[in-house]
């Protein structure tokens, strides 16, 4: 006696199969955001990164709410960012103007880069985070290419 869970396994192999030939499916080139064959090899323009130094550049607007700031410079030079050589570090780690508006040669880094240390009403204040010191993690440089998808987002 054949078992009634293979029996069943079957029939929806067999009812997918006949659907998926009578309807055609779906093409290769209506799958996904580009609208060409899936097993074409994509041959993208090559973008070439601004390559305005730091405190010479001018910020572009966030895509939306929330959204980590890019980063208006060349990164290049900077890179590896390790916890020991952290080059962004010398124009954006000041806590004192933490909240402060947007400057020219470098804005501070937000207060979530930061933490408290020392004992409460100690002058010792706001150190950065050790967990905060990939920066390109979350900051990317920022590319003037157009969007895969529209956004209507406006700040």
């Amino acid at each position: 006696m054949i078992p009634v869970k293979f029996i069943a396994a079957s029939s929806v192999i067999a009812i997918l199969s006949a659907c998926a030939i009578a309807g055609g499916g779906v093409s290769d080139s209506d799958i996904g955001l580009s609208k060409t064959s899936v097993f074409n090899t994509p041959d993208p323009e090559v973008f070439v990164y601004d390559e305005t130094r730091a405190r010479y550049s001018k910020a572009m607007d966030r895509a939306f709410p929330g959204a980590p700031p890019q980063v208006p410079h060349e990164m290049v030079s900077m890179l590896p960012i390790t916890l020991e050589d952290n080059q962004c570090l010398e124009c954006h780690d000041r806590p004192d103007e933490i909240g402060a508006e947007a400057v020219k040669g470098g804005n501070p880094m937000d207060k979530a880069h930061y933490s408290e240390v020392g004992v409460a009403g100690s002058e010792e204040g706001w150190k950065m985070s050790g967990l905060r010191f990939t920066c390109n993690q979350c900051h990317v440089p920022q590319a003037g290419v157009a969007p895969l998808v529209d956004n209507s987002f406006a700040d």
